[in-house]
């Protein structure tokens, strides 16, 4: 919003905030996705699992982040909130990274 975020990693962070925002979105809006990035680059996973996918906000922070040939498993319970995040993580261009399935566990 006001901005042209429309590709890669800026592009699916600024649609993800669009989903449920009201009102300008700044870059400010992030900063809790900074904390989640350090985790992921201190532990530097092979093998992750995110429960609770959303529009795929983190999905997007962690995948990004991983090394080649490492996976991000995602759950979400919803499945249209799912078919969302998958547009999503596509868009970000994290798609080989993440597998997504909707359904409880």
């Amino acid at each position: 919003r006001g901005q042209d975020q429309s590709r890669g990693f800026d592009g699916a962070c600024w649609a993800v905030w669009a989903c449920w925002a009201e009102g300008p979105v700044s870059r400010s809006d992030c900063f809790p996705g900074l904390i989640l990035d350090r985790v992921v680059l201190e532990t530097n996973p092979r093998t992750a699992l995110e429960l609770g996918t959303y529009c795929g906000y983190s999905t997007v922070r962690i995948a990004r982040l991983l090394q080649p040939g490492a996976r991000l498993y995602t759950v979400e319970l919803n499945a249209d909130t799912a078919k969302a995040a998958e547009q999503i993580i596509a868009h970000a261009g994290v798609g080989d990274r993440v597998r997504t399935q909707a359904s409880s566990l």
